[in-house]
């Protein structure tokens, strides 16, 4: 008896969603015929394929393209996250020349012309950064 009511429900309940997903499929059918009609009343035909359509709305859509260019933004964080690995090099340096004239009392004149060269090239490579790189990557590729 309880097997007869529990299949019964089942049955109603069945029926019921079955009658409500055909109308509805019904109702979206008639709305697409619509739109296929009012469309090809208002444009001029021309021949597209699937893929030609595809590729159009991929290229001229803007909220596709500001979506792509949203993704791109997020996608260049993991480059700059995994940089914390990498080395960093850093050089400077300096040239310089001071001209000294010295006059002596007998007429004569000396000049010196010393230059001044300096480089400086500076190498670091991070070891340990108190796990910065590896949260700032996780975070970046989540």
């Amino acid at each position: 008896m309880l097997l007869e009511r529990v299949t019964l429900y089942r049955t109603v309940i069945g029926t019921k969603i079955r009658g409500w997903l055909v109308n509805r499929f019904k109702k979206l059918g008639i709305a697409t015929f619509g739109m296929i009609v009012a469309g090809g009343l208002t444009s001029a035909a021309h021949a597209d394929t699937l893929h030609d359509a595809f590729l159009k709305a991929y290229r001229q859509n803007p909220t596709l393209n500001s979506a792509r260019a949203g993704q791109r933004a997020i996608d260049e964080n993991v480059p700059q996250a995994l940089s914390g690995w990498r080395p960093t090099v850093s050089a400077t340096g300096t040239a310089g020349q001071n001209a000294t004239y010295t006059a002596f009392p007998s007429g004569a004149t000396s000049y010196i012309a010393p230059t001044q060269e300096n480089l400086s090239i500076k190498l670091d490579q991070p070891l340990f950064r108190g796990f910065r790189t590896v949260e700032s990557t996780a975070v970046a590729e989540a």
